[in-house]
């Protein structure tokens, strides 16, 4: 089933043609990785899909749900997407509980106290239990992606998103151990593309290139 589908989609900033025509189609299930150098459109294509730039062309498709279609329906779409960017983008105010808690209670509305658990129990699940009560500048480079998969995962998203070279954390074995916990972390049926440049850590998790 396809849950992400590209149409003609076209992207301008001003004058430069970011991405030109592009038609793609993605399905449940798959880990679609992109590749390409710097500047080649990648990043710009991913917030596209959660509406973060807008499309000057074609039409795409996320769950049959046009990023066209205004905002009530791009929040329906950015409930369901989730991303994880090469900066982390964690609370500095909040402690990691609170930054894996805090999807689920402002955007899903649920309780503080079920948001907490259940954020209490995936920072368990990456090996962060103990870092519960520390805040984001008290943790490690690699520690932060791990509080940022287990943010996403509290989500319980259908499609993420991962930012280019996301997976270099602090030193080469630490960014493929992250690598292994997007993956690890992630139901199967979840939709998954991730963007690089560096293919070598890719090549046993992908089921697609493009």
């Amino acid at each position: 089933m396809s849950i992400i589908e590209f149409k003609n989609v076209s992207k301008h900033f001003g004058a430069l043609k970011v991405l030109d025509e592009v038609d793609l189609t993605i399905d449940q299930g798959e880990v679609v990785v992109l590749i390409g150098p710097s500047g080649s459109g990648k990043s710009t294509l991913l917030r596209c899909i959660n509406g973060l730039e807008m499309i000057t062309g074609g039409d795409l498709l996320v769950d049959d749900i046009s990023v066209l279609a205004g905002y009530a329906k791009l929040r329906e779409i950015r409930q369901e997407a989730g991303m994880v960017f090469q900066q982390f983008n964690l609370f500095p105010q909040l402690t990691a509980l609170d930054n894996v808690a805090f999807g689920p209670k402002h955007v899903r509305g649920q309780s503080t106290q079920a948001a907490r658990t259940q954020a209490l129990a995936l920072l368990d699940k990456v090996g962060l239990k103990d870092r519960a009560d520390h805040f984001p500048n008290e943790l490690s480079g690699g520690q932060q992606q791990r509080v940022v998969e287990g943010g996403r995962r509290h989500d319980q998203q259908r499609q993420e998103q991962v930012g280019e070279e996301d997976h270099h954390v602090e030193a080469q074995a630490e960014g493929h151990q992250s690598l292994r916990t997007h993956l690890a972390m992630s139901p199967k049926p979840t939709l998954k593309i991730f963007i690089t440049s560096d293919m070598k850590p890719m090549h046993s998790t992908s089921s697609r290139k493009a």
